[in-house]
This record gives structure tokens, sequence and C-alpha cells, in this order.
């Protein structure tokens, strides 16, 4: 009988006298890959805490987890024998992989540093050798000069991919993911869960990997684990779990997890379509959708340069361009999604929009006043009819204040009462209970403190919502009970919302026209359910296919159980 690669029986993690996980029995094959799945707080995270013998300060653990490679149990195992596994029998990649890199050393010191550690190579030049080829073999481009680079002087996409080239240094058998491309585009992304695929089959390496988005996990994963309050509440083959689930929490998760849904409609009656320009010249009409609403954005060539840059000493700065000259309008009413890729131009079109910067040429008018030659009072008119909610609440809503006194910032001369009374409104109108109002942001999950976001931006009123990618970094029932709220309240107050997001499903669920961006340009724009099923451009095209789908990789999964039966 070969034995499991990994073995978990009777594991109980606590903190301060209170159970936080418990999971009676989990075995994981060599080769088998195996998903851990459930929402924030359902243990996930601590569950590959554990494996790796990394619990923090004050949190203990009881039961046994026994892997391949280590002689003794990883609960009662010294920190020594430990330090001899991690990296060569088992490696793990960690969802931010910033704070996984030491930002004083280069990335191939980093890689080469793991096989020095334990010693797999024969001599250094092997190391340097089995650096480049490994940095290669996670398509990064240019190996050589990669290694020589620092982690700040790499994208997101690069440095996941340093960390995963790290984690398989050593050809662990078992390889631990957390969240590993959470924070990526949706292309990269792609990118990434075909890498992982590739590497750990060539390795036949283990896989746990943990996630709270069920079509990645299921493109990769045979079979699934699905955590609730520290409690695995069902698991079996990918394709019957996901396929057919038993239990209320697994379909609730299922259910959230398409976000596409039907395509959204108009909020009002009459909006119309958008009018896109690439160039500064005559613009370019890639969809025009004839309505009577008017114009509440209206955008004119616009162009923002960076400061110049210089090469090397002696060369001629060169200018960053952030965004090309483009010209759009959003009519009163609708819902328009901005999506694309890292880089593409989104949130510097946002700032614009936002009055948070200022075009290097061009001109932004809202409902008729231009924010270049705005007065004060028109300015103060802009700033009370358009609100924001940024893409992470934890750093947008002050720590130091309570509830109330968030909600009621934006309002000016209105008394006490009065903004008391309408901070309560708005935290009914975000489905929050009153007695939030004298609480604090550090008091509320992830999804709560979004909800506060969106009621600080709406009690003033506005008729025009601009949200930077506001679910990116939520659980998929979260994020959709999210997007619920803003379909709703769109409609409820008659908003005009400009949505940015990397993920196209996202927008297609409530936005009735998407404006697709690429380094800095418009490169397509139409009716969301028009675009999204028969996209013009390639950049789209790619766009739509990288989008995860849970009934795509459903369809994998089984094809993929069926040939292995």
């Amino acid at each position: 009988m070969i034995a499991p690669t990994l073995a978990i029986r009777d594991l109980t993690v606590s903190a301060d006298g209170t159970d936080l996980l418990h999971i009676d029995s989990l075995t994981i094959n060599p080769g088998e890959r195996v998903g851990l799945i459930g929402e924030s707080g359902s243990g996930k995270t601590l569950t590959a805490l554990a494996v790796m013998g990394l619990l923090a300060d004050g949190v203990t653990a009881t039961g046994s987890i026994r892997m391949q490679g280590l002689p003794v149990d990883v609960i009662g195992a010294s920190e020594r024998s430990l330090s001899a596994v991690r990296g060569a029998a088992v490696s793990m990649v960690f969802q931010e992989p910033m704070t996984a890199l030491n930002p004083l050393m280069t990335v191939g010191a980093q890689i080469a540093e793991v096989m020095l550690q334990h010693r797999t190579q024969p001599s250094r030049s092997a190391v340097a050798e089995a650096t480049r080829t490994l940095l290669a073999r996670v398509e990064l481009p240019s190996p050589q000069t990669i290694a020589r680079s620092y982690p700040h002087q790499l994208s997101g996409g690069q440095r996941q991919r340093v960390v995963l080239a790290m984690a398989l240094a050593n050809k662990p058998a078992l390889l631990l993911c957390d969240e590993p491309t959470t924070a990526l585009d949706v292309t990269v992304q792609a990118q990434m869960i075909g890498l992982i695929d590739e590497l750990v089959s060539e390795n036949a390496t283990s896989l746990l990997f943990v996630t709270h988005d069920l079509a990645v996990a299921a493109s990769l994963c045979d079979r699934i684990v699905v955590l609730r309050r520290g409690v695995v509440v069902e698991e079996g083959p990918t394709a019957q779990v996901l396929g057919n689930p038993t239990h209320n929490y697994t379909r609730a998760l299922v259910a959230a997890s398409d976000v596409s849904g039907t395509p959204a409609t108009a909020l009002v009656t009459g909006a119309s379509g958008t009018t896109v320009s690439t160039t500064s010249a005559s613009p370019t009409v890639f969809n025009s959708i004839a309505g009577t609403a008017p114009a509440l954005i209206e955008a004119r060539n616009l162009e923002r340069l960076y400061p110049a840059a210089r090469r090397t000493l002696f060369a001629s700065p060169t200018p960053g361009r952030g965004l090309h000259p483009v010209s759009f309008d959003v009519r009163a009413g609708q819902a328009v999604g901005i999506v694309g890729e890292s880089g593409s131009g989104k949130s510097t079109l946002v700032r614009l929009l936002a009055g948070l910067d200022q075009p290097t040429s061009g001109s932004i008018s809202i409902a008729g006043i231009d924010l270049a030659t705005a007065t004060p009072q028109q300015q103060r008119t802009v700033r009370s009819t358009s609100a924001m909610v940024f893409q992470d609440p934890a750093s947008s809503l002050d720590p130091r204040m309570t509830v109330a006194q968030i909600i009621a910032e934006p309002l000016h001369g209105v008394s006490h009462a009065e903004a008391e009374h309408r901070a309560e409104t708005m935290l009914a109108s975000v489905k929050l209970s009153p007695d939030a109002l004298r609480r604090y942001p550090h008091q509320f999950s992830g999804g709560e403190r979004q909800r506060i976001s969106i009621a600080r931006a709406l009690v003033t009123s506005p008729t025009l919502l601009i949200a930077d990618e506001p679910v990116s970094a939520l659980d998929v029932s979260v994020r959709a009970r999210v997007l619920e709220l803003l379909d709703d309240l769109a409609a409820e107050y008659q908003l005009t919302l400009v949505l940015v997001s990397h993920d196209l499903a996202v927008v297609r669920r409530i936005c009735d026209t998407v404006l697709v961006m690429r380094d800095g340009t418009i490169v397509e724009s139409g009716p969301t359910d028009e675009v999204y099923r028969n996209a013009q451009h390639s950049y789209t095209r790619a766009l739509v296919a990288a989008t995860p789908s849970l009934r795509g990789a459903l369809a994998r999964a089984q094809s993929r159980a069926a040939a292995t039966s």
C-alpha cells in the first residue's frame, strides 16, 4: 500500500480556549489534488499553516498531521525538524508574493537560497543554472535579467511566478497554495493556474489548493473539501461536490460563484450606450444606442502623461503615458463597466473622473460642469453629486471613527441629529443593523466594511457613483451580495454607475455597457452582453476566455474523472 503524502487525523486548532478548526480526517495521496474551499474565517488558511507548522504564538494544535519526508508528527515536532522539510518535502505559495519575498535580495538569490539550504544541487554553479531553468520554466521572460531583479521591479504576476519557482525548486512531495491567484488579473490568473497544473503533473506533486473561487478549484482539483466555521461540511470528487452538492452551504457557494447571471439591463428607462474615441482626432464610434437621457459625463480627448523618466544618465527623459487621448459619454442612469488588466489605464481614468487627478490634456465635464475650469461653488456641486467606493474598505475607513461618524462625515451644514438620522437610514439601506453605528471598522468583516463604504458614498444622495474594484477582495458569496446591493441601490436612487473591474463576469452582472481598456486606450465598447458574446477585439476575446467559469471547469473535471476511471 502506498503511503499518503499527507494524513490529518482528529486535528483541532484553538486559541484562548476557543476551537477555531476541527478536521476529523483528511488524506492526500501521491499526485492527488485537493481543493479546500470556504469563505473567510472558515479555517482554510489555518489548515495550511497547521500543516506547515507555522501557527502563530498563542494558537495551539492537537491531533495528528503526518507527511511524507517527516519521520515525526508535525504536531509536537521541533522547529529544527520542520525546517528540514519546509521547502524540500513540502512547500507553500502564499497569496501575496510581496510579503513572501525578501525586498533586499534579488529574486535569483532567493531561489538559489532554497536549494543551497537543502543542498539539493552539487555546486553553486549548478544552483545558478537550476535557478535560470526554474525562471524559464515558470515562463518569465529573460531569466538572467529577472534573476538579477529585486521584487519591487517585477509585476504582481511575475512575483507570483517567482514564488512558485521557489516552492518547486526542490521538487516537494506536497505543494500548498493559499489563494495564489486572488489578486491577479484574469488573464494572469489563467496563466498561473495552467502553470501550477503543468508543474505539479510534471513532478507528480500532491496539491492542497486553498481558495474561495470555486471555478479555480474545479479547474485544478480532483477532490473538494468544503469548510464552514472550522468544520468540514462536505467532501468528495470535484464533479460531485460542485456539480451536485448535498449540503446547503455548498449549494449556496455554488450559486454565489456565478455572478454573471442574466445580463444586467439599463438602470432607468431610456439609458443609452457609449460613444468612444481612442484618438484625439474625430471620434471612432464603437457603439451608439439611441436614447433620450442626457450625458452626465462627457470626456473629450482625455490624456494623462506622467513625469519624465531617464533610462540612463545621459538619455533624454521620456514621459510615461497613463492614458492615451480618449473620448466617451456616460448618460444619466447608465451602468458602465470599465475592464482591463493592471496597467491598462482603468485606475488613471477613474482618478480623473473622481477629480483626484488632473488630465494632461483634454476635458471632463460632469453634469455640464467642466472640472478644469469649475469655480469653487461648481466644484462643491460636483463633489456633492458624485461619490466613490474604493477597493479596500479597511484602508479607506478611518479606524478611529465610529461607523456613525464615518457615514456622516461627508455631510456639511446639517445638525448632529439630522446627520445621525441619515447615517442610520443609509445603514438600513445597506442591510446593516442600527447597533453598528457605535462600533468601529475593525469589528466588521470585509463585506460589512464595504457596505459601510457604500453607505458613506450614498449619504449625500449623489447622482453618480464610481466604484473601483469594490468586490475583488471579497469571497464569492459576499461578492454576490455586495453586487446585488449595488444593483438594488442604483435602481432605488436612480444612480449613474461607473464600475471598474478586471473581472468581466462582475461587470456583466450589473452593467449594461462596458468599456474595455488596454495600454491606456479603449479598444472596444458596447452593450455588455453583446461584447461578452461577440467580442470584436482580440484582447477582449482573451479577457472573456480567461474569465473563470464554474460550468466550464466542471465540464473539464467530469472529463478528467471519466478519463481516469
